[in-house]
Formats: C-alpha cells, sequence, structure tokens
C-alpha cells in the first residue's frame, strides 16, 4: 500500500467569538484533476484580522480529506492564531 495523493482539501476553524460562526477554508488548488502529491503543501492566506481572534487561545482546526483512492478522514488539530510579521 503507497501513499495516495490528496484530491479534496478543507478546514474549518472552530472559534468561540461573539459571532460565533466557524471559519471555512476550502483549497481550490486542490482537486483529482490537481492532487496534492505526499510532501506537498498547499496554503490559504486569508487574512484572519479583526476575527476576534487571541494569541494566548488555543481554537479547533478540523481538517477533511478525501485521498486519491475515495478514502476520507477528518483530522482535528490544535491551534494557535498569531499575527504576520
Amino acid at each position: 500500500m503507497g501513499v495516495e495523493p490528496v484530491v479534496s482539501l478543507t478546514a474549518t476553524l472552530k472559534v468561540s467569538s461573539a459571532l460565533g460562526k466557524p471559519f471555512d477554508f476550502t483549497f481550490d488548488d486542490v482537486t483529482p484533476s490537481n492532487p496534492l502529491q505526499p510532501d506537498g503543501s498547499t496554503s490559504d492566506t486569508r487574512c484572519l484580522i479583526g476575527g476576534g481572534f487571541s494569541s494566548n487561545e488555543w481554537y479547533f482546526l478540523k481538517i477533511h480529506v478525501t485521498l486519491e483512492d475515495g478514502a476520507e478522514f477528518v483530522y482535528t488539530k490544535r491551534v494557535q492564531i498569531a499575527a504576520p510579521g
């Protein structure tokens, strides 16, 4: 069994701000016709400034992945939001 390319990638940043709405990230550059290869990378440069984040808090990032063979999984990671610089 080998390592499979990723054909779909989305992430949701869960927040407990006054708005209470999660931030959804869709990586449109990861598709079946342009899969993310093993050891590859992608990014979303969306600005989260003004989102009510604190650098002293941890947030949960839920990552949804579909592999080329059709397998799907969800991974949750604790993250901190930092100002660029």
